[in-house]
């Protein structure tokens, strides 16, 4: 299992997400390194949003795509941060890793670009699933999104390995983010859609982290690709088993029942608040 954030004190917490903060500057600096080592993009990287698709591709190709080669580190040491450890769950090596940190460092680079400053927080609510872990305005610190959806990808998610995933969800924290400046103005809600899906949790199923998933049967077609496509791109979904107009199963991470609901109501409200 990766790094125990839920283990540690709120003190400890605060000292972690302080690491985090104070280390970004030095992790993109050492992206950039690596990147012209390995003779990656470095031109997509200098385009800012409009090269996040060919730098996602190009570490897919570079660090996933080979998995039946098994990458060999050659005894290097690679400075990877504690709190993407240990370094064998995530499937793609010990310079793969140290490649996504510093990718992950890269994009909240692009977000202090496009908005300047740009808060890091830590979840404090010892209830929640991501107690302790940093947080960019209510979402997953960059580091757990790349190194989760690298591991998804090593497992063969599909949607992990298509080139515009990572832009995807690059957009999905800047619209939100956006909308809590108060940026853009929201969609209003559709007329006739309820406040929350409503959920089924079956037992046996939710041993295996599936949950049945239900908007309401005359949902608009493009709410519902909206709403799966937020569903898909969180960190605590590990592949969406199937789906319809208004129906979709999902298989989760987590098996915590209320931790399922607060995601599945966050993702309703954000896809309902779609802008233009």
């Amino acid at each position: 299992m990766p790094y125990a954030f839920s283990n540690l004190s709120d003190e400890e917490g605060e000292a972690v997400l302080a690491a985090y903060q104070a280390g970004l500057p030095r992790r993109y600096d050492d992206f950039l390194s690596a990147l012209a080592q390995a003779d990656g993009p470095a031109a997509s990287v200098e385009a800012g949003e409009a090269g996040l698709a060919e730098v996602w591709s190009w570490f897919i190709e570079t660090y996933i795509a080979q998995k039946n080669s098994p990458i060999t580190d050659a005894g290097v040491a690679f400075e990877i941060p504690y709190w993407l450890t240990p370094v064998d769950f995530y499937g793609v090596g010990a310079e793969g890793l140290y490649v996504a940190s510093g990718l992950a460092a890269w994009l909240f680079h692009l977000l202090e670009i496009r908005f300047g400053e740009v808060q890091v927080d830590r979840e404090s609510d010892k209830r929640d699933g991501n107690y302790n872990q940093p947080k960019v305005h209510g979402h997953p610190f960059f580091d757990q999104i790349v190194s989760f959806s690298a591991l998804k990808a090593f497992k063969g998610e599909k949607d992990r390995l298509e080139p515009d995933f990572l832009a995807k969800r690059f957009e999905v924290i800047a619209a939100d983010i956006e909308r809590a400046r108060g940026e853009t103005t929201p969609r209003p809600v559709v007329v006739g859609a309820p406040a929350a899906p409503t959920l089924t949790f079956d037992d046996e199923a939710l041993e295996a982290g599936e949950v049945e998933i239900v908007t309401w049967e005359g949902v608009d077609w493009d709410l519902h690709e909206r709403f799966s496509e937020l569903i898909a791109a969180l960190p605590e979904v590990e592949e969406i088993v199937s789906e319809d107009r208004g129906h979709v199963i999902v298989r989760f991470t987590t098996t915590d029942r209320r931790r399922v609901a607060a995601l599945v109501d966050e993702v309703w409200r954000r896809a309902n608040q779609s802008t233009d």
